[in-house]
């Protein structure tokens, strides 16, 4: 009985010991070599009206965690990064997979303003996928969002490094204008003509000197962007349509 007891209290020590945070040195951190490619999982927040946190968490394959702070973080506020056990990590691969991650939409709306937008990521051999959303997101992916969440609200073994992966800024989308290419062989008075009537569209700019491609505006306080541009793509005169897109300057 005592044998049994003893091997139990092993076992359970055993257990915990492999869950405990692999302890690195700042100069084991700051010469680690891994970028962009090795992400396996991510977890981005925006801000929102009030104090969230906006925030980065980055796991990568070999286990390292990078934590970037950028508002309302706190003491972790920056660049911070640890070592993670290999089992938490197999079990939030577990997690995701078990979800079926890859099977769910890329972007939720929201019509809710005062909420922080959410990016999960997920990378697995060839497959890799990213949803954006607010609160109107599947349960499995709330859930998921928490097991991330809880890796990045730890307060322990977080070192002080130097980011990994250099952050693309990422274009701003403009939902007032419309960048639409015309199919050729179309008449694009008849259609911008119908187009006023209906949605008040105006031509700001040409984009093309063969005149197939157009900026485009339309009266946004009475028609929902979103309307505008799914009846433009539907169209037999257009061959695409799309939010006008700014690349910030790098």
């Amino acid at each position: 009985m005592k044998y049994i007891f003893g091997l139990s209290i092993l076992i359970l020590l055993t257990a915990c010991k492999t869950k405990q945070a692999v302890t690195m040195t700042e100069e084991q951190i700051s010469t680690m070599e891994v970028g962009p490619d090795d992400i396996v999982f991510m977890l981005k927040k925006s801000g929102c009206f009030g104090t969230c946190p906006v925030f980065t968490l980055r796991i990568y394959s070999n286990n390292y965690a990078e934590y970037i702070g950028k508002q309302h973080t706190g003491t972790k506020t920056g660049v911070f990064g640890k070592m993670l056990p290999k089992e938490q990590v197999k079990e939030l691969e577990k997690a995701f997979d078990d979800a079926a991650f890859f099977t769910y939409e890329n972007n939720y709306e929201s019509d809710i303003p005062d909420l922080p937008s959410i990016k999960i990521s997920y990378h697995k051999g060839d497959m890799k996928k990213t949803i954006t959303g607010k609160r109107e997101r599947p349960e499995a992916i709330h859930k998921l969002q928490f097991k991330l969440e809880m890796i990045a609200d730890s307060q322990s073994g977080w070192i002080k490094a130097e980011p990994k992966t250099i952050e693309k800024k990422e274009p701003t989308i403009d939902k007032t204008k419309i960048v639409v290419d015309i199919a050729q062989g179309n008449s694009l008075a008849r259609w911008l003509s119908d187009m006023k009537d209906k949605f008040g569209v105006q031509i700001l700019e040409r984009l093309s000197d063969n005149n197939d491609s157009w900026l485009l505006t339309f009266d946004h306080r009475e028609h929902k962007a979103e309307n505008v541009l799914l009846y433009m793509q539907g169209s037999p005169v257009t061959k695409s349509a799309e939010f006008l897109r700014i690349h910030p300057n790098n």
